[in-house]
Protein backbone atom coordinates (compact mmCIF):
# COMPACT_ATOMS: atom_id res chain seq x y z
CA UNK A 1 0.00 0.00 0.00
CA UNK A 2 2.07 2.76 -1.39
CA UNK A 3 1.47 5.91 0.41
CA UNK A 4 -0.73 4.92 3.61
CA UNK A 5 -0.10 2.77 6.48
CA UNK A 6 -2.94 0.31 7.65
CA UNK A 7 -4.09 1.55 10.87
CA UNK A 8 -6.91 -1.46 11.70
CA UNK A 9 -9.00 -3.64 9.93
CA UNK A 10 -12.97 -2.14 9.61
CA UNK A 11 -14.11 -5.43 8.14
CA UNK A 12 -13.99 -8.21 5.75
CA UNK A 13 -16.40 -10.82 3.72
CA UNK A 14 -15.88 -12.62 1.04
CA UNK A 15 -15.54 -9.76 -2.03
CA UNK A 16 -13.25 -7.85 -0.20
CA UNK A 17 -12.14 -6.09 3.39
CA UNK A 18 -11.86 -2.56 4.43
CA UNK A 19 -9.38 -1.18 6.49
CA UNK A 20 -8.55 2.09 8.52
CA UNK A 21 -5.17 3.77 6.84
CA UNK A 22 -3.28 7.18 7.01
CA UNK A 23 -2.14 8.89 3.92
CA UNK A 24 1.13 8.87 5.00
CA UNK A 25 2.08 12.83 2.90
CA UNK A 26 -1.21 14.28 4.42
CA UNK A 27 -1.96 12.40 7.60
CA UNK A 28 -5.40 12.02 6.82
CA UNK A 29 -7.17 9.38 7.73
CA UNK A 30 -9.15 6.94 4.33
CA UNK A 31 -11.17 3.87 4.63
CA UNK A 32 -9.43 1.60 1.58
CA UNK A 33 -11.61 -0.91 0.74
CA UNK A 34 -9.94 -3.82 -1.31
CA UNK A 35 -11.72 -5.86 -3.99
CA UNK A 36 -11.08 -8.23 -6.69
CA UNK A 37 -10.55 -5.91 -10.00
CA UNK A 38 -14.59 -7.05 -11.11
CA UNK A 39 -16.08 -6.36 -8.15
CA UNK A 40 -14.44 -2.86 -7.79
CA UNK A 41 -15.35 -1.65 -11.56
CA UNK A 42 -18.69 -2.36 -10.67
CA UNK A 43 -18.57 -0.32 -7.31
CA UNK A 44 -16.62 2.24 -8.97
CA UNK A 45 -18.95 3.04 -11.76
CA UNK A 46 -21.58 4.59 -9.47
CA UNK A 47 -19.29 5.97 -6.91
CA UNK A 48 -16.90 8.12 -9.44
CA UNK A 49 -18.95 10.49 -11.18
CA UNK A 50 -21.15 11.04 -8.02
CA UNK A 51 -21.16 14.95 -6.85
CA UNK A 52 -20.55 15.67 -3.01
CA UNK A 53 -23.41 15.41 -0.87
CA UNK A 54 -23.40 15.47 3.21
CA UNK A 55 -25.20 11.80 3.14
CA UNK A 56 -22.67 9.64 1.19
CA UNK A 57 -19.57 8.77 1.47
CA UNK A 58 -16.82 10.68 -0.38
CA UNK A 59 -14.87 8.34 -3.16
CA UNK A 60 -11.52 10.17 -3.04
CA UNK A 61 -9.35 7.67 -5.14
CA UNK A 62 -8.44 4.27 -6.84
CA UNK A 63 -5.20 2.26 -7.49
CA UNK A 64 -4.51 -1.27 -8.04
CA UNK A 65 -2.10 -2.92 -5.73
CA UNK A 66 -0.65 -6.60 -5.07
CA UNK A 67 -2.28 -8.22 -2.20
CA UNK A 68 -0.24 -9.76 0.50
CA UNK A 69 -1.17 -12.41 3.20
CA UNK A 70 -4.67 -12.47 2.33
CA UNK A 71 -5.81 -15.00 -0.17
CA UNK A 72 -4.07 -17.11 -2.86
CA UNK A 73 -6.46 -15.62 -5.38
CA UNK A 74 -5.94 -11.93 -4.70
CA UNK A 75 -2.07 -12.59 -3.88
CA UNK A 76 -1.52 -14.06 -7.40
CA UNK A 77 -4.69 -11.37 -9.35
CA UNK A 78 -3.91 -8.37 -7.19
CA UNK A 79 -6.36 -6.11 -6.07
CA UNK A 80 -8.28 -3.08 -6.70
CA UNK A 81 -8.36 -0.32 -4.01
CA UNK A 82 -11.10 2.63 -3.67
CA UNK A 83 -10.05 5.11 -1.20
CA UNK A 84 -13.10 6.36 0.79
CA UNK A 85 -13.45 9.01 3.43
CA UNK A 86 -13.29 7.44 6.46
CA UNK A 87 -16.45 8.02 9.03
CA UNK A 88 -15.36 7.53 12.38
CA UNK A 89 -18.86 6.57 14.21
CA UNK A 90 -18.51 3.03 12.15
CA UNK A 91 -22.01 1.98 9.64
CA UNK A 92 -25.06 2.49 10.58
CA UNK A 93 -26.15 -0.82 11.12
CA UNK A 94 -23.63 -1.53 13.62
CA UNK A 95 -24.87 1.76 15.77
CA UNK A 96 -28.59 1.22 15.79
CA UNK A 97 -27.88 -2.72 16.99
CA UNK A 98 -25.84 -1.25 19.81
CA UNK A 99 -27.60 1.18 20.80
CA UNK A 100 -31.21 1.88 19.48
CA UNK A 101 -32.05 5.67 18.77
CA UNK A 102 -35.09 7.42 19.77
CA UNK A 103 -37.57 7.79 17.81
CA UNK A 104 -36.26 11.39 16.97
CA UNK A 105 -33.13 10.23 15.59
CA UNK A 106 -34.77 7.38 13.47
CA UNK A 107 -36.73 9.93 12.08
CA UNK A 108 -33.85 11.94 11.21
CA UNK A 109 -32.01 9.02 9.89
CA UNK A 110 -34.51 8.17 7.27
CA UNK A 111 -35.12 11.75 6.22
CA UNK A 112 -30.66 11.66 5.75
CA UNK A 113 -31.48 8.38 4.08
CA UNK A 114 -34.34 9.94 1.71
CA UNK A 115 -32.06 12.46 1.13
CA UNK A 116 -28.79 10.39 -0.28
CA UNK A 117 -31.20 8.04 -2.12
CA UNK A 118 -33.56 11.15 -4.33
CA UNK A 119 -30.68 12.56 -5.00
CA UNK A 120 -28.82 9.60 -6.45
CA UNK A 121 -31.82 8.56 -8.06
CA UNK A 122 -32.06 12.23 -9.77
CA UNK A 123 -28.55 12.27 -10.63
CA UNK A 124 -29.81 9.59 -13.62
Amino acid sequence: MDGYEEMEELGKGAFGRVVKAKHTASNKVYALKFLSFDSAEAELKPMTGLPSHPNLVAYVDSFRTKATGWTSLFRKYGLSCIVMEYCNCGNLNDYVIKEPPSAPLRLRFSRQIASAVQFYTNMG
